[in-house]
């Protein structure tokens, strides 16, 4: 961090135009979904291995770095 701020225009312009995220899907041998249980989401307990992509990052590699 700087310490300098951005006119509104410029840090606009900086953020990311889109937003990516990688999931993976696994199955046990009978075919049951593996969800993992979430630790800061009380209304939404279980949820697939996941997540927002960093900056450059592909979906694999979210996915993986998530799992």
């Amino acid at each position: 961090m700087t310490g300098t701020w951005l006119p509104p225009e410029e840090y606009a312009a900086s953020l990311p135009k889109a937003t990516v995220f990688g999931s993976v899907f696994f199955t046990d041998a009978d075919d049951r979904p593996l969800h993992l249980h979430a630790v800061y989401s009380a209304e939404h307990p279980w949820q697939w291995p996941g997540g927002t992509a960093e900056a450059g990052e592909r979906p694999w590699e979210t996915a993986v770095r998530e799992t």
